[in-house]
């Protein structure tokens, strides 16, 4: 949570329209909303791709499972490869 009270009487001032944005107390709060944020998109991208390489794992597992013993290795090796390509953590 992020909390932004000591720029009240800023906000008041200019009616919350025009903040000085070279002002240490509001680049603070600038700079402070800017780490919140990307720290919960992170979160909420490595959520998203954690389940979309459970689906696709999920969906190609059995047909890997069906290969004969000595393309199984080779096969699982290339899915992870294509799943850390697209599902990457980057």
């Amino acid at each position: 949570m992020l909390y932004a009270d000591e720029l009240e009487d800023e906000a008041a001032r200019t009616g919350w329209i025009d903040l000085n944005e070279s002002e240490r107390r509001v680049q603070a709060v600038f700079d402070a909303a800017g780490t919140l944020l990307k720290e919960q998109l992170k979160a909420v991208y490595q959520q998203e791709m954690s389940a979309a390489h459970a689906r696709f794992m999920k969906k190609y597992w059995a047909r890997v499972r069906e290969l004969p013993e000595h393309k199984r290795e080779y096969a699982k090796q290339q899915m992870l490869r294509i799943v850390n390509l697209y599902f990457g953590n980057e």
